[in-house]
């Protein structure tokens, strides 16, 4: 029995007229503390809290295992019944202390009550323009801080992480912070004031969730904040608040959530590409956006499709750092698909015009490139493709006309024919210069047949010269 199946319905009963119970246990434990609210992001307090309401309830875990018993089931119910009727009608000046509000968060937490369940709370919740706006303070004052264990020395590299990390962070340095960020952000507990607060505003109060998001300068705390959020809602919040941090966050957390293997929603994919757009129009953001997320763009599949989108209508000028920004490795490509079906959604949006610009911006980073050439030390082991096909192809096929592709094409054969008539300082470096040009050729060979065979622009074929087709030593030589 997963949650949903388990509070479904007895949220549904807590609706209908019957005994309220109020969760006596629990408050008693949280009346022992002067700062409930603040204790409960202490670890060991929480423990104490939580067990105190499994006395209540009569359940040891959310959700339980088994079948619980008629009798159970009705005290869960008046628990969710008092839950309810506290949402409605808390004040204030009734709960000073605001031990209630922290029973509402702890009883929110441990019925596990997610954007579904909390759509089965009742809309007369948004009357309580009191608690809502309790609830806005809590985030706007909510900060993350590194205290390190007093148990034990700290760890050099944990000391220096933090270092970097909160440099990073301040100085909204997003290439520097995902250096450093990973290991340290799977290792942050939840935060229980921070996930179900966030979860009430988004439920009944988007606009102030907005609003309260604002003040957030600190990646960590704006990471917490979008894990407490559907993929859709922490995308919709990052296109409506003015901070940058959880902007960056609602992307770089989405997109590194596990749940992202079965793909965006057609929702997600659209939020996520005005998001980019938006960005877009801060030419320094978007180049520091560009170097974490396409670097590599292996690493992002699902960005693939919404910055395809954004590329189409972004500044031409933003088009430039795209292009700069990805990682370009003599040898297999590991981006190329990913790289593919962003330039394939871009192709079938933009104008021809954008099109082309983009397409010429691709092939002269590939032909300055030229599988890494420049680099000394670096050898061709064999005959390889590029992450940026897609776009070569655009622009020998949509670019170049027929006089320039035969001109591109005697050249490529007027290297590959006289490899032995230049000077090479290694056999390895001869091979190297031979499998470079064989490699260039490769792109207008398939460009030749995507316009005569309408064929798909990438391509897993080998293209041969004549030459190297009919002389066996030829490919002994150059080791094809």
């Amino acid at each position: 029995m997963n949650n949903t199946e388990f509070m479904t319905p007895i949220l549904s009963a807590a609706r209908k007229i019957g005994p309220m119970i109020e969760p006596s246990n629990l408050l008693n434990q949280l009346r022992s503390y002067e700062t409930p609210l603040a204790i409960l992001c202490e670890w060991d307090a929480r423990h104490n809290i939580f067990s105190a309401f499994q006395v209540d309830v009569g359940l040891q875990f959310f959700p339980p295992p088994f079948p619980i018993s008629s009798q159970v089931e009705a005290i869960v119910a008046g628990i969710c019944r008092w839950f309810l009727d506290r949402l409605t009608h808390w004040q204030c000046a009734g709960d000073p202390q605001l031990q209630e509000l922290s029973a509402l968060l702890v009883i929110a937490q441990c019925f596990s009550l997610d954007k579904f369940l909390w759509d089965q709370i009742p809309d007369a919740v948004v009357e309580n323009q009191e608690l809502l706006g309790q609830l806005s303070r809590l985030i706007e004052g909510a900060r993350i801080n590194f205290i390190p264990h007093l148990d034990r020395p700290i760890p050099i590299w944990e000391r220096d992480a933090v270092v970097r990390i909160e440099r990073a962070d301040s100085e909204r340095d997003w290439v520097a912070l995902d250096c450093n960020i990973r290991r340290v952000l799977d290792s942050l507990p939840p935060n229980l004031l921070l996930t179900q607060a966030i979860r009430m505003l988004c439920r009944f109060d988007f606009d102030r969730l907005v609003e309260a998001s604002r003040p957030i300068q600190q990646f960590t705390l704006a990471a917490q904040a979008i894990e407490a959020l559907t993929l859709e809602d922490g995308f919709c919040l990052a296109t409506q608040t003015e901070s940058p941090w959880v902007r960056f966050a609602a992307v770089y957390t989405g997109l590194g959530r596990h749940r992202v293997k079965e793909g965006f929603s057609p929702e997600a994919i659209q939020l996520l590409a005005a998001l980019l757009v938006q960005i877009a129009n801060d030419e320094v953001e978007w180049e520091k956006w560009m170097v974490v997320f396409n670097r590599y763009p292996l690493r992002y599949p699902e960005l693939q499709e919404a910055l395809g989108y954004a590329l189409a209508v972004i500044p031409e000028r933003a088009l430039a750092s795209y292009v700069e920004s990805i990682n370009l490795y003599r040898g297999n490509a590991g981006s190329r698909d990913a790289i593919a079906a962003c330039l394939s959604k871009f192709r079938s949006e933009a104008e021809i015009d954008r099109r082309n610009y983009l397409w010429s911006l691709l092939y002269q980073r590939w032909d300055a490139w030229n599988f890494g050439a420049a680099d000394p030390d670096g050898h061709l082991v064999e005959v390889s493709n590029s992450e940026i096909d897609y776009g070569v192809i655009g622009y020998l096929v949509d670019c170049a006309d027929e006089v320039q592709r035969e001109e591109i094409e005697q050249s490529l054969f007027d290297k590959l024919n006289n490899t032995d008539c230049v000077w090479h300082a290694s056999s390895s470096a001869c091979t190297s210069y031979f499998k470079r040009w064989l490699s260039r050729l490769q792109a207008l060979t398939h460009a030749k047949l995507v316009i005569a065979e309408e064929r798909e622009w990438l391509w897993s074929e080998r293209y041969m010269t004549v030459a190297l087709t009919k002389d066996r030593y030829l490919k002994m030589m150059y080791d094809i």
